[in-house]
């Protein structure tokens, strides 16, 4: 049986002889690398990370251990800083601990013994952090999963809908380069949440663009609110709420802070699949969007730059193959709406529907976006 990776630990000092006597003391138990200032450590982190621990002296020059460490904490906060220091300088000790959230520091000169005592804690530390971190990042995405899986047995058709905007969301999101892309991923599906409290008739005419009736329009903008009130039960989902929240209202020039840029992706594609289930032609929709002037232009832009969403044709039904996106909504003969469009083929649709067979009435042909 292979061995388990030894921690990784970085240390830290502007004295090539004092970071080779930290090596020597702590290579017997961990991976140790080092680095001769700040900056150097920086660019370490980056390229050889991530470690376990990360080991500072205080004094150096350019950067000392306090501004270090607190940059160290805001771009890889996952590594447990530890500060080495001299008694002159405890007062800046103290400054660094809270700006830089250090673990532990210690009083040089250090003897081996509580070296190795106070990095074996820091990477207890981590390791617990760690799991911690993952425990949340699975409650996380089974919380989500389980809302997302309520969607598609309430309403088929807003989680086809979801599916579609979600599609674009992430495409537009990615190709723009933002941050937590997996937000707007997020957001996208959930938006539709509101949709089981919409009777499946209220739905279907607001997906197509026709007029509703003053009491089903207010169905419609209480909509939101229902997505807000079951997020807010979910931890680490503010980003996700945010975006939610702020996506219908419209992009104003010089204003562009207070609306994030998920939120502008997000109108964008909510828009763009409304339009394209009104049943108005893909060319046109875009010039449609511009004319509007109410979205964000580099959204607009990556979203004519993008303006492929693969091959659309009409296949047998029972020549689906998994990955292909349905273009149409799958009905049966007696209009009982099976899949919504935009739904993407996976086993278990190509197992219900081969059970179903011929006793639903089942359409010989569909239409779907084949794979890129």
């Amino acid at each position: 049986m292979s061995e388990l990776p030894r921690p990784r630990v970085l240390c830290v000092d502007d004295e090539p002889n004092i970071v080779e006597a930290l090596k020597r003391q702590l290579r017997r138990k961990f991976d140790v690398e080092t680095a001769l200032s700040g900056t150097q450590a920086l660019e370490m982190l980056e390229s050889h990370g991530p470690f376990a621990v990360v080991v500072s002296d205080m004094r150096m020059p350019h950067m000392d251990g306090s501004a270090f460490l607190a940059a160290a904490r805001v771009r890889y906060p996952d590594s447990v800083r530890m500060l080495l220091t001299g008694y002159s300088e405890v007062d800046a000790a103290i400054r660094a601990v809270n700006d830089g959230h250090v673990f532990r520091f210690l009083l040089k000169p250090c003897p081996p013994e509580i070296l190795t005592a106070a990095v074996d804690a820091g990477v207890e530390q981590h390791r617990l952090r760690k799991a911690e971190q993952e425990l949340l990042e699975r409650t996380l995405r089974g919380s989500i999963d389980a809302l997302a899986e309520v969607l598609s047995l309430a309403s088929p058709l807003a989680f086809g809908r979801a599916r579609r905007v979600q599609r674009i969301a992430l495409d537009l999101a990615k190709a723009l380069g933002i941050a937590d892309v997996w937000q707007v991923e997020v957001a996208a599906i959930l938006s539709q949440l509101g949709a089981v409290t919409l009777p499946t008739d209220v739905l279907e005419r607001w997906q197509r663009g026709q007029v509703l009736r003053p009491e089903e329009q207010e169905m419609l903008t209480r909509f939101p609110a229902v997505a807000e009130h079951l997020l807010g039960h979910i931890p680490r989902l503010e980003g996700v709420r945010r975006i939610i929240q702020l996506h219908p209202l419209p992009f104003v020039v010089g204003r562009e802070d207070e609306i994030p840029i998920g939120a502008r992706i997000l109108r964008v594609a909510a828009d763009l699949d409304s339009l394209t289930t009104q049943g108005i032609a893909a060319g046109s929709v875009v010039d449609m969007l511009q004319a509007r002037g109410c979205y964000d232009p580099l959204v607009l832009e990556q979203l004519q730059a993008e303006d492929d969403r693969g091959t659309v044709g009409d296949v047998p039904l029972r020549s689906l193959t998994v990955g292909m996106v349905l273009d149409q909504d799958l009905r049966t003969d007696k209009g009982l709406l099976l899949v919504a469009r935009g739904h993407t083929v996976g086993e278990s649709l190509l197992i219900r529907l081969r059970n179903l067979g011929h006793r639903q009435g089942l359409p010989e042909y569909v239409r779907v976006v084949l794979p890129r």
